[in-house]
């Protein structure tokens, strides 16, 4: 086990806390502003919201 300031480990591997968080690449995740640019870049999906069967839904429209 070894500590240096804000770094822990144990067995070699980084022990996370609350003054030492895992970035999205240490955990293998996208960022909330690489997810927000995949959603509004999308081309050609549409979501629809509705508690009815829309009208004029296409192929690879979502409804929820």
């Amino acid at each position: 086990m070894k500590l240096f300031g804000k770094e822990f480990k144990f067995n070699n591997f980084d022990v996370y806390h609350k003054g030492n968080k895992p970035t999205p690449h240490d955990i293998g995740t996208y960022t909330e502003t690489e997810i927000d640019q995949k959603i509004t870049s999308a081309q050609g999906v549409k979501v629809l919201v509705s508690t009815t069967q829309p009208s004029g839904a296409k192929t690879g429209d979502v409804w929820l």
